[in-house]
């Protein structure tokens, strides 16, 4: 690696060799969006490259490009501000250790001269992580008068009643920033958190550190301090940066599993997103990396199912994009369904934020562009308070978990035909909760669909439960039929409203044909030119035969009219075509 001393034209080369393997860096950083964690050593050796050559253009250009990401603000405020504060604890407790040697023996106990030793121990390695105090100097500790506001940069803070930036001291202090969680911002927080003190990094030289930083984030050129150690201390501080903004580069499908083969499973995936509504109000939600939920033991879930559950999924796109399928569509609807059985329903602002939270959390679990996959996003709102008597909950939870999923019943290209069975079971009443998503109205079809699958049909037909003459869905889906140039679709209070129906009968209107609502007899079945589930997972299923006690009463050899809307309506959920109803909506934008 070429030095600071070397000609400029060597100088150049060397650049030159350079600025690919940086503009790939760059290139990789402007398509980021959340989280922390796995380019570290890659970003590492092109800093180390980038300073070595002297080469201020790409550092420029790399300065730009981090103040542009577009990041989530109060996780860089918390493993900064964490940092931060082990940084105060230790100068803290070496202070305290020193008044203790002055003020003789009797405050030093076998604990507080272990701790001193470690903190020495660790202080002659150079080490920057240095263990807190122990709990006794967190209670005893004398608080530290806050530094003066010298001259120099600053590090910016939320004010959490006004989402407004408000200039800090250079001495990041910790309980400013942590614990206290700050607001979630619409983007980038290197618009807030401006600079870091050197000195809150332990470093050995840091006057002249100081010294040799500007605000990188303020119009006018840097001013380098070209030393050995500066230039070192200049890496480390936006390496720094790198490691809390982005060097962790969550891309698109990098789990790199068999995407082809993934099917319609539950994968635990990096986290979930968990919001509460207590008291009246929800609040800003976590992320929960454990696939586990506290529940109290006399939850209304449990006890008298107040549990509602939508689904809906994100696609990789061919312009490095990744969007989610009608979101607010599903909002609304789990908001009917919350008035129908008496729960605090989340607003659809923070429905859809909830869901493009998740996505971004778990790009990497997103499949690829080009793999036949989706990202399964899965809301789920439940009473957790507790009831003993029939009454609606004070507490409810509302979670979203995302799984990467290939097509519901499998066959390779989507489309292809199965036989369905009308089962002797009922799934809904008349006037009963069919039209909402209640989690309770699946379970009365576990065993009709088991018993289904085990003669052969992958999916179940139900007819209405009155005078079961009338079709009315599938087991986990819509029934749609085409005749001549209509598609008919039944006309029932105890059946979902899809929002996949709903958009292919829109695509369908567009093509030309007719669609309608209506009851759809029984006996009418064998008239029809083509017969198809359609739903959410298993978007556009056509049936290739419908049997009634082991006989089948209706087949379906050709589904051209069918086949043609899920091409359709996958082509536009993957961006391969126009989006005439701005249906997509890319997760970048939903914060």
């Amino acid at each position: 690696m070429e030095s600071s001393a070397t000609s400029s034209g060597t100088t150049k080369s060397v650049a030159a060799d350079s600025r690919p393997c940086i503009e790939a860096l760059i290139g990789r950083l402007e398509g980021l969006r959340v989280d922390v964690g796995e380019q570290a050593e890659c970003v590492r050796r092109l800093l180390c490259e980038l300073y070595d050559d002297n080469n201020e253009e790409l550092f420029d250009q790399l300065r730009e490009t981090l103040s542009d990401l577009s990041l989530d603000a109060t996780k860089c405020a918390m493993v900064i501000g964490r940092r931060a504060m082990h940084a105060q604890r230790n100068r803290e407790a070496a202070k305290a250790a020193e008044r203790a040697e002055v003020e003789g023996p009797q405050r030093k106990s076998s604990m507080w001269q272990r701790f001193k030793q470690q903190f020495r121990r660790r202080r002659r390695r150079g080490s920057r992580e240095v263990d807190a105090a122990p709990p006794f100097l967190e209670t005893k500790r004398t608080p530290l008068p806050p530094a003066p506001p010298p001259p120099g940069p600053v590090l910016a803070k939320v004010s959490p009643a006004k989402h407004e930036c408000t200039s800090l001291y250079p001495a990041l202090d910790c309980r400013a920033a942590y614990p206290p969680p700050l607001p979630s911002l619409s983007s980038n927080p290197l618009k807030y958190l401006v600079m870091i003190r050197t000195s809150d990094l332990d470093s050995e030289d840091d006057d002249g550190i100081r010294a040799s930083f500007q605000d990188p984030w303020v119009p006018g050129p840097v001013q380098p301090n070209r030393s050995p150690s500066n230039q070192k201390a200049r890496a480390n501080m936006l390496l720094l940066l790198l490691l809390v903004v982005g060097a962790a580069a969550l891309e698109v499908g990098s789990q790199g599993l068999e995407w082809a083969k993934i099917g319609f499973e539950y994968r635990t995936t990096r986290c979930f997103v968990h919001y509460e509504y207590r008291d009246g109000a929800w609040n800003d939600g976590r992320e929960v990396k454990e696939p586990y939920l506290p529940v109290h033991v006399g939850a209304t879930a449990l006890h008298y199912g107040q549990s509602l559950f939508e689904g809906l999924k994100a696609f990789a796109t061919p312009d490095n994009k990744v969007k989610l399928f009608r979101p607010y569509a599903n909002a609304h609807r789990m908001q009917r369904g919350a008035e129908r059985t008496l729960m605090a329903c989340p607003p659809p602002e923070l429905f859809v934020s909830a869901c493009a939270r998740t996505v971004r959390a778990n790009l990497d679990y997103v499949p690829p562009y080009g793999s036949g996959g989706a990202l399964y996003v899965r809301p789920l709102l439940f009473g957790s308070g507790p009831r003993i008597g029939l009454q609606p909950a004070d507490a409810y939870d509302f979670a979203v978990i995302a799984t990467p999923v290939g097509e519901y019943y499998g066959g390779g290209g989507g489309v292809e035909p199965v036989r369905a069975r009308i089962v002797d079971a009922d799934r809904a009443a008349p006037r009963g909760v069919g039209n909402v998503k209640l989690a309770g109205n699946y379970a009365p079809d576990l065993q009709p669909n088991l018993a289904s699958k085990k003669l052969g049909y992958p999916i179940s037909l139900y007819l209405d439960a009155k005078s079961r003459t009338y079709v009315e869905e599938f087991s986990t889906s819509n029934f749609l039929a085409i005749k001549d140039a209509e598609y008919i679709t039944p006309d029932s209070n105890a059946v979902l409203p899809s929002i996949t129906n709903d958009s292919l009968m829109k695509l369908a209107e567009k093509k030309g044909l007719t669609s309608r609502r209506r009851p759809v007899r029984l006996d009418e079945l064998a008239d029809f030119d083509e017969v198809a589930a359609c739903g959410t997972a298993v978007v556009v299923t056509p049936i290739a035969s419908i049997s009634l006690d082991d006989r089948v009463i209706a087949e379906f050899p050709t589904h051209p009219v069918s086949t043609a809307l899920f091409t359709e309506l996958t082509d536009i959920q993957r961006g391969e075509a126009p989006d005439p109803f701005s249906w997509m909506e890319d997760v970048a934008d939903l914060v």
